[in-house]
């Protein structure tokens, strides 16, 4: 076997495609760091500060002006600190964006596996959103997966697989037969009480639209109906 053929064999995740028999735990060898780009170096960061240092022409000749070069001194100094504190601040608001930036697109990816687990475990994409965030916080594994998932696409499409199942698993309804029926034990109470004030009000309308002499026979009957 070439070399080549043996490097391809080592990067393949193991079998299974739709991790059926495999659980995360079996993945998580999987996902190795990636490479980052280096910081940039103080050297690097010194060039551009010193690509910013303003240039001076006619500078006083220390000898034949000695108050002219100290005021010279004096002013490039300030000038060179001003300048270098501007260089700091571009680059803190450069790292700021970049950061705000990376959190956006790691918010968004993680909505949309979310949403994608969601549909195949047919749960609500709240549900698994909350779910995984809740793994991600317990389980320093899925933590190390979900940083470096796009190491191993492969591994990481089978660990989706795996996770649709435990979502499934973990927020399928399950019809309580005693909360059913409570349930329609207060549908049909509230029906009742509805029915009642009804006939109250249907009373109420009745005495009120009454002519004067039915009013009283009315009242007569309620009245001999009370019990005292």
């Amino acid at each position: 076997m070439s070399e080549e053929n043996t490097a391809q064999t080592s990067e393949q995740p193991s079998e299974a495609p739709n991790g059926a028999d495999l659980s995360l735990d079996d993945l998580y060898g999987e996902f190795q760091p990636q490479q980052t780009q280096p910081a940039q170096s103080n050297t690097q960061q010194q060039q551009a500060v010193e690509h910013s240092q303003p240039s001076y022409l006619n500078i006083p000749d220390p000898v034949a002006d000695v108050d002219g070069f100290k005021g010279y001194i004096v002013g490039f100094e300030k000038k060179l600190a001003a300048a270098q504190s501007e260089v700091r601040k571009a680059q803190e608001r450069l790292a700021q964006k970049e950061r705000e930036l990376a959190i956006q697109a790691e918010e968004r990816d993680f909505r949309g596996v979310a949403e994608e687990i969601a549909q195949k475990a047919g749960v609500d994409g709240d549900l698994v959103e909350a779910g995984l965030l809740h793994k991600f916080v317990k389980d320093k594994g899925f933590q190390q997966m979900w940083q470096n998932r796009n190491s191993n696409p492969a591994a990481f499409k089978k660990a989706k697989a795996i996770l649709a199942n435990e979502m499934r698993n973990r927020f399928a309804m399950k019809v309580d037969p005693q909360l059913a029926e409570n349930q329609r034990a207060a549908e049909e109470a509230s029906r009742g009480v509805e029915s009642k004030k009804g006939e109250e009000q249907s009373l109420e309308e009745r005495l009120m639209k009454a002519p004067v002499g039915e009013f009283d026979m009315m009242i007569r009957q309620l009245r001999g109906s009370t019990t005292y």
